[in-house]
């Protein structure tokens, strides 16, 4: 989907720091952070992610080519894959290994891998490792550092050696697919609001007002319901919109139906999303600002960054929080105002 189509406007860094446009979601995001501060919707999801992970992703999509998941929703922008330095040369020491175990063409693999990678945020890791994941193997030392800075609850790996030192979990496919279905839904209740025909304009407007007045448990009703209505609405949207015309009472009632099944369905799937990383006080400054960026749709500046700190009782200067970033290795500029995690 082209950037375009959507109209979200785009903000003065069109680029990362690995010279990729951001994905059509990241601007979406970002377009509503701003009247959404407080929710969980319209959201970047983060997670760190170990080599074995997509190996074997890598490996299932030369097997099922637009089947698999987590490779999709990475390109698409609605999860960022943030992996440690040594992971990248992982894959590239072991593909070829994996293809000949499982059947797969290594070729394809590679060609695969080469569209995957400049969508895989890699962070290198901080000047000093803390105490609390010095004893894991010195091979999974590097995720380990970074489980420990966004959250073990958020890192996925098949390596048993992390999940029982409690520094990862097993690839969730759940989770993928939670990220995958919440994320289009959120996407096409966006395109939905666009629609200007008519009923449909009044009774998606009439919604727009409800979600301002809503609160977050009624902003997820509505995301989902309107997520809903598009998946059949468009197919028959003439017939729709002179049911509308004819009794906007009836009309309401339908989306009173739709939101009360969809509401059901956005909870259940919503309990797989990955968990937002906790930013608080007792965090170091390097860690609160991680978290921050982490599921930041675009680069910040410190005086955003800061801003962001606020909404979760976090309070630093405009000078601190440069400091920090310019002392650690896990942020990269982007441009002579902008920071971001990882490249």
């Amino acid at each position: 989907m082209s950037i375009a189509s959507g109209s979200v406007p785009a903000r003065d860094r069109r680029h990362w720091a690995n010279g990729s446009a951001p994905t059509f979601f990241e601007l979406l995001s970002d377009s509503y952070y701003p009247t959404l501060s407080a929710t969980s919707v319209f959201r970047i999801r983060a997670v760190v992610v170990d080599a074995d992970v997509l190996l074997k992703e890598i490996a299932a999509e030369v097997k099922r080519p637009g089947q698999v998941v987590l490779y999709a929703a990475t390109r698409l922008g609605l999860l960022r894959v943030y992996v440690a330095k040594s992971v990248p040369y992982e894959v590239d020491r072991n593909l070829e290994r994996v293809c000949s175990e499982t059947g797969r063409d290594y070729a394809t693999a590679r060609a695969i891998w080469a569209g995957w990678r400049p969508f895989i945020r890699v962070i290198t890791p901080p000047t000093v490792i803390p105490a609390e994941v010095r004893h894991a193997p010195l091979s999974d030392l590097p995720t380990a550092a970074l489980a420990h800075m966004l959250g073990s609850d958020l890192t996925w790996s098949n390596d048993t050696g992390l999940q029982k030192r409690g520094f990862a979990k097993r690839y969730p496919l759940a989770s993928a697919l939670a990220v995958r279905d919440v994320g289009t839904a959120e996407t096409n209740v966006h395109l939905t609001l666009r629609i200007s025909s008519g009923s449909l304009e009044g009774l998606f407007d009439l919604a727009r007002r409800g979600w301002i007045a809503g609160g977050p448990a009624g902003q997820l009703a509505i995301v989902a319901a309107l997520g809903v209505l598009l998946g059949y609405g468009l197919a028959r949207r003439q017939e729709i919109k002179i049911k509308f015309a004819d009794s906007l009472p009836k009309a309401l009632a339908v989306v009173s139906r739709a939101i009360e099944e969809a509401t059901e369905w956005y909870k259940a799937v919503s309990k797989d999303l990955p968990p937002t990383p906790v930013i608080e006080m007792t965090l170091s400054r390097e860690y609160q600002l991680a978290r921050i960026l982490a599921y930041a749709p675009l680069p910040l500046t410190p005086a955003e960054i800061v801003t962001r700190l606020e909404w979760h009782k976090v309070k630093l200067t405009n000078d601190e929080v440069r400091l920090t970033l310019e002392s650690s290795p896990v942020f990269v500029c982007v441009g002579r105002w902008y920071w971001q995690l990882g490249r």
